[in-house]
């Protein structure tokens, strides 16, 4: 039973790491979008720090790396096709003032 609660609360933690990135991809997106790729360094540098997390704070605590594990790239994913749609629907708000501006 602890496993699935660590499983839970790791997909929580991998939710909020999900919305940390999405807030990180917008700020650059509105910043520049010509260097909007360089949210990617940062956003997959704190996917992997929550999973090699996980991996080694699992076994301290006594519970199953596999729940946890599991928990915690599922919570990263699974928002992550809502966010996405989220920043292409902000880019949209974005280009016309972008075309104005090269004019």
């Amino acid at each position: 039973m602890i496993d699935y609660l660590a499983a839970a609360v790791a997909c929580g933690i991998g939710f909020a790491i999900c919305y940390l990135n999405y807030c990180i991809s917008k700020r650059y997106l509105a910043k520049n979008t010509d260097k909007f790729y360089v949210s990617f360094i940062f956003r997959q540098a704190i996917n992997v720090a929550l999973l090699v997390a996980v991996y080694f704070i699992a076994p301290l605590l006594g519970i199953n790396q596999s729940y946890a594990l599991i928990g915690a790239a599922l919570g990263i994913t699974l928002p992550s096709a809502k966010f996405t749609r989220d920043l292409l629907e902000f880019q949209k708000t974005l280009r016309p003032a972008n075309e104005e501006e090269d004019k």
